[in-house]
């Protein structure tokens, strides 16, 4: 008969080893996930810029903040605008 020490021990040890095994489908789908978020993204950013018009109540710096910060999320994606 085991201890409960024991038992605790032999549980834990087989945690371990159906994560360690599980890894790599954990990691996949998470990178699946994200890959699909960012792709989400860059559309949402490409039609963001494609839409974007100077207003007439807006001044040049304005407009230029507003290139520059969907040009920012674009790099901060990996992306080339």
């Amino acid at each position: 008969m085991l201890s409960l020490m024991e038992w605790t021990r032999i549980c834990s040890d087989l945690s371990k080893n159906v994560m360690w095994l599980k890894m790599p489908e954990i990691l996949r789908t998470a990178h699946e996930g994200t890959s699909k978020v960012k792709s989400s993204r860059i559309q949402l950013l490409t039609t963001k810029f494609e839409g974007l018009k100077m207003q007439e109540d807006e001044t040049i710096q304005d407009y230029y903040m507003n290139v520059l910060d969907i040009s920012n999320s674009f790099d901060s994606l990996g992306e080339n605008c």
